[in-house]
């Protein structure tokens, strides 16, 4: 088998998983010998950028696949289960899985261009909203996912232990409000939706990656896709467009779109303070943003 080094970034960020990163990454040639060997898989070339996990081209004969190695934990586990329930309907095919070795076989996407490179931006809302669409579906039985309200518990934490100098208390308030009511009918979502995770393939459909598999109000599908992409001449403006097309798109009205994208920003922001970042400039320009975008709407 061919020697494969993992990249630095990774192993770097194999750091947050504690003593369970280095085992990981201590065994991980004879994971990924395993893998190619049990699955038939003639391996290619990582791809390039990697952060917390080792992914691959390979083709199985000639079919090309993607090979996807984590550290094993609940959040790699929730994507396995998500996936399957999507069952290749808006999301990137499920192959083959094995949960208790981080291992996960996908469909190659091919050329792979990301929602972000489409120029038109009213035309890229109006693909995701579509896309939400085929994937949402009523949430399965049991607890195999993460519910929205778990993901809010940072804000809850933040607003107990006085707040921050970064957010305002009523957005506290107002975000755990959303993310803690339940919802009156709860969805699976993606959980992490945004354009770099929605590809084209080369018969022009688009299709969602990296899917974190979440239980909850749909409302909170929307704030990583409105706040993403925002390096433009004026970008409140296009947080207004954008609330506009996904409302009209997905039976919405703008000012629930726009109080969902404040909500995940100051979420956005308490899982910066939480995870001890000394700057969180970058998600407090989103919650300002996003504040503006919902004041400008009301006005």
């Amino acid at each position: 088998m061919t020697r494969v080094e993992l990249p630095p970034s990774v192993i770097e960020n194999l750091r947050a998983f504690g003593e369970d990163g280095p085992r990981w990454a201590a065994r991980f040639q004879q994971t990924l010998d395993g893998a190619l060997a049990r699955w038939g898989l003639t391996l290619e070339a990582p791809y390039e950028a990697l952060s917390y996990n080792f992914v691959a081209r390979v083709r199985r004969g000639a079919e090309p696949l993607v090979l996807k190695l984590g550290v094993p934990n609940p959040e790699l586990t929730s994507e396995i289960e998500a996936l399957a329930a999507f069952a290749g309907r808006g999301a990137v095919g499920l192959r083959a899985a094995d949960p208790e070795r981080g291992a996960l076989l996908l469909e190659r996407v091919e050329p792979g261009t990301p929602l972000s490179a489409l120029e038109d931006d009213d035309r890229a809302m109006v693909i995701a909203a579509e896309l939400l669409q085929s994937l949402w579906r009523d949430a399965p039985d049991g607890d195999r996912f993460w519910s929205v309200a778990r993901w809010g518990r940072a804000v809850t934490a933040l607003h107990a232990a006085g707040g921050s100098p970064h957010v305002r208390d009523d957005h506290l308030e107002a975000a755990h409000r959303l993310l803690q009511t339940p919802s009156t009918k709860s969805i699976l979502l993606h959980g992490d939706y945004h354009q770099l995770n929605v590809l084209q393939r080369h018969d022009g459909s688009w299709v969602a990656i990296d899917a974190k598999g979440a239980v909850g109000d749909r409302g909170y599908e929307l704030w990583p896709l409105m706040l993403n992409c925002l390096d433009c001449a004026d970008p409140v403006a296009r947080l207004l467009a954008r609330a506009r097309r996904l409302a009209a798109e997905l039976g919405f009205v703008p000012e629930f779109v726009l109080e969902w994208t404040r909500a995940g920003a100051v979420l956005n922001l308490a899982w910066t303070i939480e995870d001890g970042s000394p700057h969180p400039d970058a998600a407090h320009r989103k919650l300002s943003l996003a504040d503006e975008a919902l004041a400008r709407l009301r006005a």
